[in-house]
């Protein structure tokens, strides 16, 4: 039995086919998985907190619409974290709590492993 909640179900539903066509990381392939990571969340109108800054956090003085565009950003920026999370399994820490910051860790950590590789097949 189903219970849909706002299209809940469709959207995770929706969620879980996008992440599952994102082809798997082999370490070669890391700008071309990244591009699809991104136009995913671009599909899926989840990729606010790539596009934009982190707003400051609301405050007394915090207007209604600052306060909404803080809550869609930080929305966007969960929501991505645990999509990115999915997709490189394994490969990083839940420590960072900003999708810029982690995208560009992991893009870090695999340019050095994409040199290594690289520097080896010369080396031969």
């Amino acid at each position: 039995m189903f219970f849909y909640f706002d299209g809940a179900l469709a959207t995770i539903a929706s969620i879980y086919a996008n992440v599952n066509s994102v082809p798997v990381l082999n370490g070669a392939n890391f700008n071309d998985r990244k591009e699809n990571i991104e136009i995913v969340l671009g599909r899926m109108d989840l990729d606010l907190a790539l596009r934009k800054e982190q707003p400051a956090s609301p405050t007394e003085s915090t207007t209604f619409e600052q306060r909404k565009d803080y809550e869609k950003w930080n929305r966007s920026n969960r929501m991505c974290l645990m999509i990115i999370h999915e997709v490189f399994r394994g490969t990083i820490s839940e420590e960072i709590t900003n999708v810029k910051d982690l995208l560009a860790e992991i893009e870090k950590r695999f340019k050095k492993s994409d040199k290594a590789e690289t520097s080896t097949l010369f080396r031969t």
